[in-house]
């Protein structure tokens, strides 16, 4: 009796040249975004957050949150893997800042956005890192 694998065949995993996807463009970069590279300019919705990819604008159910330089960095950066949790040394190196700046920096921002009455907010997961994470209005 002969079986022939349904996963796993050479042509699943090494798709044909032409649908490969393209690389994404640096930082900076002036290339014109094509494929999969263009649906990285999509907004991000989350828990009622909302990320404008394009001009890194950041609204909270349709309306425009304003936090300072630092903090407005760590959102975005959580919200560029919202669902995910973030290591520490991985959400410093994408903020620029050592992991201890990176805590004042996560502290200050659940404050902004606490004082602004946004639920969402960045959730520490003991041991491994930060996520954002819908939490209960207090009233």
């Amino acid at each position: 009796m002969d079986v022939t694998p349904t996963l796993g065949t050479p042509d699943l995993f090494n798709p044909a040249p032409d649908t490969a996807i393209p690389d994404l463009p640096r930082s900076g970069s002036s290339a014109p975004m094509t494929g999969a590279a263009q649906h990285t300019r999509q907004p991000v919705h989350f828990a009622g957050l909302t990320l404008h990819a394009g001009t890194g604008r950041i609204e909270w159910r349709g309306r425009p949150v304003k936090l300072p330089r630092e903090e407005h960095r760590v959102l975005v950066t959580l919200l560029q893997h919202a669902g995910q949790i973030l290591d520490f040394s991985r959400l410093a190196a994408a903020c620029g800042a050592s992991t201890d700046v990176i805590e004042k920096r996560v502290r200050a921002l659940k404050v902004s956005l606490r004082d602004e009455g946004i639920t969402c907010q960045p959730c520490r997961v003991e041991g491994i890192g930060y996520t954002l994470w819908r939490m209960p209005i207090r009233r």
